[in-house]
């Protein structure tokens, strides 16, 4: 979305667990137990601390990326819990980053990109694993380079 910004939840979940994500459990008895705790318990507890890192993790950077989205989905379906683990830890924490590479390996500009043998690598992995691109990085590249950034419902021309 034009205008929207990100959620950058790098620094929270140190505030939330005391550790990364990597240490938070999420699933199916996690986000049900996440909505009792946060209907119940007071703000500020390590209870309610917990209970917003899982809707975090499974409701804002899941969403963002394939392989946290496809573990919750897995998770939810087979109704079972498991911990976030480091692979996802560091998606999260470098999700912002693939995707300013993504933008400037392919000129900051509006278009469509294939998949090739010559694709670049932040290109190759914003396709595995990125499913909701961060605009920070490209909203930023437009006012650096004095470019006005396209208004939602604008066409990109010919591009």
């Amino acid at each position: 979305m034009v205008g929207s910004g990100s959620l950058h939840s790098d620094g929270a979940y140190l505030d939330l667990l005391g550790d990364s994500v990597h240490i938070c459990k999420i699933g199916f008895q996690s986000l049900l137990h996440a909505f009792r705790i946060l209907a119940s318990y007071a703000e500020g507890t390590e209870k309610h601390k917990e209970a917003i890192a899982v809707i975090l993790v499974m409701f804002f950077e899941a969403p963002r990326l394939q392989e946290l989205y496809d573990m919750s989905l897995r998770l939810l379906e087979d109704k079972l819990d498991e911990q976030v683990g480091v692979t996802n830890k560091n998606l999260i924490n470098r999700w912002s980053n693939m995707c300013r590479d993504f933008y400037w390996e392919n000129g900051c500009v509006k278009r469509d990109v294939k998949l090739a043998e010559n694709t670049g690598p932040a290109t190759q992995k914003v396709a595995k694993s990125v499913r909701i691109l961060c605009r920070s990085p490209l909203d930023n590249w437009f006012e650096e380079n004095n470019v006005p950034a396209m208004k939602e419902g604008e066409s990109s021309g010919s591009q």
